[in-house]
């Protein structure tokens, strides 16, 4: 019964990771314009994330974590001993592990419309989702990319300051302050939130945060 299961939910994964890339594909044959394909292409890969597993490598898709614990060899490895397992082999490993991160792949989208469509209509959006998908990376406890000095939830912070300060009247700047006083507990952003941002729908959040 219980190989009958993980058959059946292994094929059922197989397909809807099947209807996702067709999904996938309309989004990027659409009419829309560069930007509004961009920003749906991430934003379907941000809420998509077993898009990009490999679900032939390990349980749950999470290649990083069988390949470490539960594979018993992998190119010739053996991954229950840790004392064969080389520095290189882990480089590997992670680059695989980082390339079949949804999150990542969206958050470059979303940098790209930033960056290349100053005048689109979604940046602002794009903009806040930079910051919200660094949240979540954080919040989720996803590794940082080989050679990535900067954690998380200092990307977050940074970027939710700085959607505020570009965006000060949007309907979102309120949750980008709540974000980074759930980031770091800082008194004054829950403050200022309370004071710049009177009606905006977080200030009972942040009240009750303050208390």
């Amino acid at each position: 019964m219980g190989d009958r299961y993980v058959g059946n939910n292994f094929w059922n994964s197989i397909q809807k990771q099947i209807e996702q890339i067709e999904q996938l594909e309309k989004i990027r044959k659409s009419k829309k314009t560069a930007d509004e394909k961009l920003y749906n292409e991430a934003s379907f890969l941000f809420y998509n994330s077993s898009l990009l597993y490999n679900l032939f490598w390990g349980r749950n898709g999470s290649e990083y974590f069988s390949v470490l614990s539960g594979t018993p060899k992998w190119k010739g490895v053996d991954t229950f001993l840790k004392s064969t397992v080389s520095f290189e082999f882990i480089e590997e490993v992670r680059r695989g592990y980082d390339n079949h991160n949804t999150l990542l792949k969206s958050l470059k989208l979303f940098k790209k419309i930033v960056q290349d469509y100053p005048q689109s209509k979604l940046k602002e959006k794009a903009a806040y989702s930079v910051a919200l998908t660094y949240y979540y990376l954080s919040t989720e406890g996803w590794n940082t990319p080989l050679r990535q000095k900067d954690s998380w939830d200092d990307l977050a912070i940074k970027a939710f300051y700085d959607f505020v300060n570009q965006f000060p009247k949007s309907s979102m700047a309120d949750d980008a302050l709540l974000s980074i006083a759930t980031l770091t507990l800082e008194e004054q952003v829950v403050e200022k939130l309370i004071k710049d941002y009177p009606k905006g729908d977080r200030r009972r959040e942040a009240e009750k945060m303050l208390r």
